[in-house]
């Protein structure tokens, strides 16, 4: 049954193919379009556009776990290796909306905490082609 009321973000999760990424504090879906001004003198003091491209891009931040199959180690490979990746943004909840599209890995960033705190990690993934949203 679909979620209802507001989605608690601890239900979202960034999955590359089936495989939820580990360890998630925080992670967030962008999705732009780009205008074109189409203003002339017939637009009455108005603005008029045109809408162009569509681009998009995800994020994700974490707690570093190297012994984990999904997690900032692996995106690092993705990365480096440039492989295109097949991301779902999803609450994997049957009947809600999820986005799905292909990215590249654009940047990881590893980060250590202070003392007694964990080491984190953040990416970003760069949507190539097609964003597509379904129920």
């Amino acid at each position: 049954m679909a979620t209802t009321g507001a989605v608690k973000s601890s239900l979202i999760g960034i999955y590359v193919g089936n495989t939820l990424q580990a360890y998630s504090r925080s992670k967030s879906l962008t999705i732009n379009g780009t205008v074109i001004d189409v203003t002339t003198d017939s637009s009455s003091g108005y603005r008029n556009i045109l809408m162009s491209t569509k681009s998009g891009s995800c994020t994700i931040d974490g707690i570093l776990a190297l012994d984990s199959t999904a997690n900032a180690d692996k995106l690092a490979d993705y990365l480096l290796a440039g492989t295109r990746i097949l991301i779902k943004f999803t609450t994997k909840v049957a009947g809600d909306k999820y986005w799905y599209f292909y990215a590249y890995v654009a940047s990881v960033t590893i980060t250590g905490g202070g003392v007694d705190e964990p080491t984190t990690y953040s990416a970003t993934m760069e949507i190539d082609g097609t964003i597509t949203s379904l129920s």
